[in-house]
């Protein structure tokens, strides 16, 4: 397994999903777990299943969408989706951790307590609230000004959001300036043997 990754936070499953459909033309074998208490990739990606929604399990052009537990070792990256639940043991079996927070000083909290940021580990902060950060806040949040990235949520970014089920009329194309910076830095961040070229390449093919 070359790296395991963990996501946490609150509406953040299409910037997963950006990520995963781009490291899937890139080669990579992604799994998608969502462990989130409204279990939001059903409804973003309309899943249908006659199981009990915690057993569902589909696939989304290339990546294993799912609410089960997946082993590592068939998977070259995993994102967990947690929602609220901040504070969770898989949390800290992540090799490589990324989270998203809405701003609200208690997510903010709980986010610098798991802390102990370093090489292997980033921190993604979307502003989906009337919220500005200091890059001073950032700083102290991450515990390290070179882990985080800020997204900003702009109207692009949400009349994408609505179109991930609709893959065809879904490309980066439409994504914010913003959003696309920001894929970039994360995508170079997980895939580092990939030549920048190449992860542009990939964004282009989606």
């Amino acid at each position: 397994m070359e790296k395991l990754v963990g996501f946490v936070g609150y509406e953040c499953e299409d910037i997963v999903l950006y990520l995963a459909k781009i490291l899937t033309v890139l080669g990579k074998k992604v799994a998608v777990v969502d462990r989130t208490e409204q279990e939001m990739l059903l409804e973003v990606l309309e899943l249908k299943n006659d199981m009990k929604k915690e057993l569902y399990s589909d696939d989304f052009y290339g990546i294993l969408v799912t609410g089960q537990g997946v082993s590592y070792e068939e998977y070259d990256i995993i994102f967990y989706l947690f929602g609220y639940r901040l504070i969770h043991p898989k949390l800290y079996e992540c090799e490589t951790l990324i989270m998203v927070t809405d701003g609200v000083p208690a997510h903010a909290s709980l986010l610098r307590k798991i802390g102990n940021w370093g090489k292997k580990q980033y921190l993604v902060i979307r502003n989906l609230v009337p919220m500005k950060h200091t890059e001073q806040y950032l700083a102290i949040l991450a515990d390290n000004e070179n882990s985080y990235c800020e997204i900003p949520y702009d109207e692009s970014d949400i009349r994408m959001r609505y179109s991930l089920s609709s893959y065809s009329k879904c490309t980066v194309k439409q994504l914010s300036a913003g959003m696309k910076r920001a894929l970039m830095i994360l995508l170079k961040f997980l895939s580092v043997e990939c030549p920048e070229r190449s992860i542009r390449d990939a964004m282009k093919r989606f």
